[in-house]
């Protein structure tokens, strides 16, 4: 399991560097603290981005039966190639304008993350299912009752973007409609327009909603925090569950948001202008309007 996680995280970083410099970006990336770089090339490179999610999806199904002793089978990594796509499909769908095109396209690349997660489990493609809704994950498992897991990582996100950064409150209404707990502060902070961390989206204040392009692109990042628990979180968490039942006995309903840890982890030790996340979160929304 350990061997499956550090070869997902060193794929993702050759990735993140390879595609950073291809595409020639320089530090000022952030689309709401600097203009786009003026070298880059169109701001819809659909193709390109659902082959590298379709990969990682193929690749992870891939390692994981090599770490289980198995040779990958073509249905095995085809699924993962799907799974993978799939999630793309719902990162597009959330970078598009109009209200509920939040929550669909998380649920969409949700449901993409579920094929993977099983596929590189050795389960069935369909045996459980997963759907976040803000802090919350639902899981669906055909005869079973399934269950409801509470984001811890998110809820100590929320908690420090309300009680700590400035008083932030929640927006029922963006909530609703992305299905990530959107937090809107005051807006006399510095830091940027947009935040995300562990699924919880802060905006500085309500003017960020003139710039939606702001609201899209950290909802791609939630996408990814979403795709990093199919990926990495969930299979860790279920690998530290089996070694201990008190472990397992929370982790039935405490999603400790490993995934998290290692993202944070990961932006510090990438330099800005080489994360994958951020550059492909700027490729899919575009430039701001």
């Amino acid at each position: 399991m350990t061997r499956h996680v550090t070869a997902s995280l060193l794929l993702l970083l050759a990735l993140a560097r390879t595609d950073a410099r291809a595409q020639g970006y320089g530090p000022c990336l952030a689309i709401y603290r600097c203009p786009p770089p003026a070298e880059a090339p169109d701001d819809r490179p659909d193709a390109r981005y659902a082959a590298i999610n379709a990969a990682l999806g193929a690749l992870t199904t891939g390692i994981a039966s090599l770490v289980r002793g198995r040779l990958p089978d073509v249905e095995t990594v085809l699924t993962g190639a799907i799974g993978g796509a799939i999630i793309y499909g719902g990162k597009r769908l959330v970078a598009e304008p109009g209200d509920g095109n939040g929550l669909l396209g998380r649920e969409v690349a949700a449901f993409g993350g579920s094929l993977v997660r099983n596929a590189a489990a050795g389960r069935p493609a369909l045996s459980s299912l997963t759907f976040p809704v803000g802090p919350l994950r639902f899981e669906i498992e055909p005869g079973e009752s399934g269950r409801v897991q509470v984001n811890l990582a998110a809820v100590i996100a929320a908690g420090y973007f309300l009680f700590e950064r400035d008083g932030a409150a929640v927006d029922l209404g963006a909530t609703l409609s992305t299905g990530a707990l959107v937090l809107v502060g005051r807006g006399d902070r510095p830091g940027g327009m947009g935040r995300h961390v562990a699924g919880v989206v802060w905006l500085a204040g309500p003017q960020a909603f003139d710039a939606p392009v702001v609201l899209r692109h950290e909802l791609v990042h939630v996408l990814q925090s979403d795709q990093a628990f199919a990926l990495v979180g969930d299979p860790l968490e279920r690998w530290l569950a089996a070694s201990h039942p008190a472990i397992e006995r929370v982790g039935r309903h405490v999603d400790f948001g490993l995934e998290s840890l290692l993202t944070m982890t990961m932006n510090g030790l990438v330099p800005y202008y080489d994360r994958p996340w951020e550059i492909e979160a700027y490729r899919i929304t575009g430039e701001p309007d």
